[in-house]
């Protein structure tokens, strides 16, 4: 039987050795076995915390989605303009803490479990409402009324894209020609 008020220190054990293990292994050979192994827990706490290993996924992608929308939301609590929310918005993508090979490692793992776990979809279905809120809310001052849907969108995608395609170890886009890239295309999008 674990111990009382331990829960929140073994989830966030659980959590971080689930990174690390997809870091090191993939997302297939990260069983629940070696998952709690690494934790120096016992396979059993799995259970007792998150159901199975889907469960312990979906925390995951929750504790980095979780981590983004904070940085997200510090940043655009500095923000006093529209566009630099906007740019609040982008920034957070952009720390190098959401470039660290593990944290990129997971992410782009559990993206690719998503259609065989319907609660990694939800977890993201949420994550993108925000953003798209967020975005459209920026940009409503910036763009009519009938392009800020499209605009937001195109925003999304090209954070998503950008993001993704500067944490590939092959590119030649950093994160900073990202924000180049990222600040040409929102000047022709708001003109």
């Amino acid at each position: 039987m674990p111990k009382v008020g331990m829960a929140p220190l073994r989830k966030a054990q659980l959590i971080d050795a689930t990174i690390l293990c997809i870091h090191e292994e993939g997302v297939a050979r990260s069983s629940v076995q070696r998952i709690s192994k690494r934790a120096g827990l016992s396979p059993g706490i799995v259970a007792h915390y998150f159901d199975d290993k889907d469960g312990l996924l979906t925390a995951t992608l929750s504790r980095l989605n979780k981590n983004l929308s904070e940085e997200i939301i510090r940043r655009m609590k500095r923000a006093n303009e529209p566009l630099d929310r906007l740019w609040a918005i982008l920034d957070a993508h952009f720390q190098p803490v959401h470039f660290a090979p593990d944290t990129v490692d997971t992410w782009f793992a559990l993206w690719g479990k998503m259609r065989e776990i319907p609660n990694l979809q939800r977890v993201q279905r949420i994550y993108e409402a925000r953003l798209r809120s967020n975005l459209r809310h920026a940009l409503r001052p910036l763009v009519s009324a009938e392009r800020v849907e499209v605009v937001a969108d195109a925003l999304s995608a090209m954070i998503d894209g950008l993001w993704a395609k500067s944490a590939q170890p092959t590119t030649e886009i950093s994160a900073e020609r990202a924000k180049t890239v990222f600040s040409d295309t929102l000047s022709r999008l708001l003109d």
